[in-house]
């Protein structure tokens, strides 16, 4: 008997080892990739089912499966296959990503799920100071965003705004709204209000200490959202979960 466990432990640690190489992992019992640069804290947290664990759980328990999503931010698209595996399987998924690097694993990952609702990858940035922006891409996969100033790793992409997004998935009628956008939040519920007027449900990740950077506070942030009909009914850390009033 104990020989048969240690053999069976051994070709599940061979198995995992294998997957690992080839850049395929489990998340919350989802199949994704992951480049094989990704580094090794990042896929740990993937593989332990801790990566944007507050943001997952809010999408668990709060996004409606029958509504279309936009989800701003989709990285490395796993947060994207959650989703989609939550999604009905007619409800459009529109996933903005703007780091050049990781817009095929995102798009890939988030194509993952088996249903027929459409998928489509927006290569751009959210910004409004104009069609094209400097985004700042990081070697660690996290917390990209529009660059403030010069750097290495800047690259121009070109700009979107929430409407475009919304034609995009068909979502006059009404969509969830999931966004990551690392400060760009502030902007989105400064100058997208009449297309929020359609948001039923959002889900969005709040930066204050870039907020401060910015020479802004999180009480001016909550002063748009009131402005914008909404409010807080659920906040997780700063995962925080807005319905229309």
């Amino acid at each position: 008997m104990f020989l048969k466990s240690r053999r069976r432990a051994l070709r599940y640690w061979r198995n995992f080892h294998h997957r690992i190489r080839r850049g395929i992992c489990s998340y919350h019992g989802l199949t994704v990739a992951l480049p094989l640069s990704v580094p090794y804290k990042l896929r740990s947290q993937v593989i332990e089912g801790k990566y944007e664990e507050a943001e997952r759980r809010a999408i668990e328990q709060y996004m409606p499966p029958d509504l279309p999503v936009i989800e701003l931010g989709g990285s490395l698209g796993i947060i994207s296959r959650f989703i989609a595996s939550r999604l009905a399987d007619d409800a459009a998924h529109v996933v903005v990503e703007a780091n050049p690097d990781l817009a095929a694993i995102c798009e890939a990952n988030a194509r993952r799920a088996e249903r027929s609702g459409p998928v489509t990858l927006v290569h751009k940035a959210l910004s409004y100071d104009g069609p094209r922006v400097t985004f700042l891409a990081t070697d660690d996969f996290l917390g990209n965003r529009i660059a403030s100033g010069p750097h290495r790793q800047a690259v121009e992409v070109e700009t979107c705004a929430l409407p475009e997004l919304v034609s995009l998935a068909g979502a006059e009628a009404g969509y969830c709204l999931i966004a990551d956008i690392e400060g760009a939040e502030f902007d989105l519920f400064t100058h997208d209000r009449e297309a929020l007027a359609m948001c039923r449900i959002a889900i969005v990740e709040i930066h204050p200490a870039i907020f401060e950077e910015n020479n802004r506070t999180e009480a001016e942030f909550w002063s748009l959202v009131s402005a914008a009909g909404m409010l807080q009914v659920e906040r997780i850390a700063n995962v925080c979960v807005l319905k229309r009033e």
